[in-house]
Formats: structure tokens, sequence, C-alpha cells
């Protein structure tokens, strides 16, 4: 019994790691397919999709859309090969994991730079025409100290 054991170690092993990496992938997938959705607003709109595969070059020469596409297909390919987990091929199915998990992170990178480049324009925005507000009423304050000491 333990001479058969021996016999199947490698083979459960490869098993086993090919159970971890699929599951793996199948969690980066879920990952990745929730924050492209939380995400949406930061990435391209799908008109954006259609106008460029009616062969406007409008969304090909935006960064986020060509990431965001080369995504969607890294997701499909990985979902093609997790189809198939029972005859897939170990360093297959992780190189194509990793590769996901790579063009996420550069897509996600990419959004989260865009959102904060919106919120520090508007922000600047905000605080241009608040400041100019900001001085009138502080001379307001000024004005209001010095006759409090006239007072005294």
């Amino acid at each position: 019994m333990i001479k058969k054991a021996e016999e199947y170690a490698s083979a459960d092993k490869i098993k086993r790691e090919l159970i971890e990496i699929v599951n793996q992938g199948e969690s980066i997938v879920h990952d990745t397919e929730t924050k492209m959705e939380e995400f949406k607003s930061q990435l391209p709109a799908e008109e954006v999709s259609k106008s460029a595969k009616q062969g406007s070059l409008v969304g090909f020469s935006n960064p986020i859309y060509l990431q965001c596409e080369k995504l969607k297909k890294e997701i499909a390919d990985l979902r093609t090969l997790l189809a198939n987990k029972e005859t897939a091929d170990l360093e297959e199915v992780r190189k194509a994991t990793s590769s996901l998990q790579q063009a996420s992170l550069k897509l996600f990178e990419m959004a989260y730079k865009k959102m904060s480049a919106e919120r520090e324009s508007s922000a600047g925005a905000g605080s241009t025409e608040s400041a100019g507000s900001t001085d009138s009423s502080s001379s307001g304050d000024a004005s209001g100290e010095k006759k409090k000491e006239d007072k005294n």
C-alpha cells in the first residue's frame, strides 16, 4: 500500500497544484469582473467599443480602452482553459492566470490614476473659487475684530 501511495504521489501533487491554480484563476476572473463593474465610470463606455469596431479610430487611441480590450480577451482565454480544467495543462493555466492578473493590475492602475487626476482637477477648480470667497469674508472678520478692540 505504501508502494502504491509513492507511485501516485507525484500525480496527486500535480493534480493538487492544478486544482489550486484553477481556483486562483476563477477567483481572479471574479475579482476582475467585479472591479470592472465598480470602475465602469473610469473605463471606456460601450459606445467607444462599438465605434471602434465600426472603423472609427476614436477608441484605439485611448490606452485605457486598449488595456480594457486586452483584459476582456484575457478573461475569455482563461475561462476557456478553466472550462476544460480536467484536461488543462498546469503551466498553461498558470501562465494565463498570471497574465490576467498583470493585465488587471495595469488597467485598474490606469483607471485609478484617471480618477485621481479628475478629483485633483475638480478640487483645484473648487479651491480656486472658495479662495476668492474666503478672502472677502476674512476681510469682513478683520473689520469686525477691529470694532471689538475699539469697544474695549
